[in-house]
């Protein structure tokens, strides 16, 4: 990297380079580093690019086998997703990369979606999929970390000067909004729906009577 940008300073007038020297000598940006290498990044591009299938395991939940045609891929809190269209079992989905494991290129000659396509199939699915609305009332920091952290699902909104955490979720994912909720701490209410409430208040709990034994 060092080296890279030696050479691309090279390239501009002396005066130019001083200055993004002392630039670069005071502001320094920090990023979250990978948690976990992911050793096929490079053939999931790849994959997305050319519109074919990926076929492997995912580990995420148990041992599965999975059938990807892949339509986007994201980084987010030191962690690389992929969305997907899983084609053995006919649903979209959101997939940790790091969980997706013994990754090949589908050889057989299938028709795949196009890149557009994808994003239709997408749509739909966070359309019906996603059929649990809820709604959480933010503080100003609480609207911060929901700026640099959220997800697909969900979205900011604001009323009378008050930010509002908005979306919907499967029943399968009430664990995942819960932790992800808990993570903001007391800069988050859940208003709505109750289960989702009544799962953060116990995980609350939970985490109270660690404290308490």
């Amino acid at each position: 990297m060092r080296q890279r940008r030696q050479k691309l300073l090279a390239t501009l007038p002396q005066t130019q380079q001083t200055t993004i020297s002392k630039l670069l000598s005071v502001i320094d940006y920090h990023s979250v580093p990978p948690v976990k290498a992911v050793a096929h990044l490079d053939l999931i591009v790849q994959a997305i690019l050319d519109q074919q299938v990926l076929v492997g395991r995912n580990l995420q939940k148990g041992d599965q086998p999975v059938a990807l045609q892949i339509g986007e891929l994201f980084y987010r809190s030191g962690v690389w997703f992929c969305s997907a269209w899983d084609r053995l079992t006919k649903k979209w989905g959101t997939y940790r990369c790091d969980y997706l494991v013994d990754l090949t290129i589908q050889k057989a000659a299938e028709e795949t979606f196009t890149l557009a396509e994808l994003r239709e199939i997408q749509q739909r699915y966070e359309t019906h999929y996603h059929n649990r609305p809820f709604r959480c009332r933010l503080t100003d920091f609480g609207k911060e970390l929901v700026q640099k952290n959220h997800y697909p699902n969900m979205s900011l909104e604001e009323k009378d000067g008050v930010a509002y955490l908005v979306g919907g979720y499967h029943e399968e994912e009430l664990g995942y909004m819960t932790h992800y909720l808990v993570s903001l701490g007391r800069h988050v209410v859940v208003e709505a729906p109750k289960e989702l409430r009544d799962s953060v208040q116990a995980e609350y709990r939970q985490i109270l009577a660690q404290y308490e034994s």
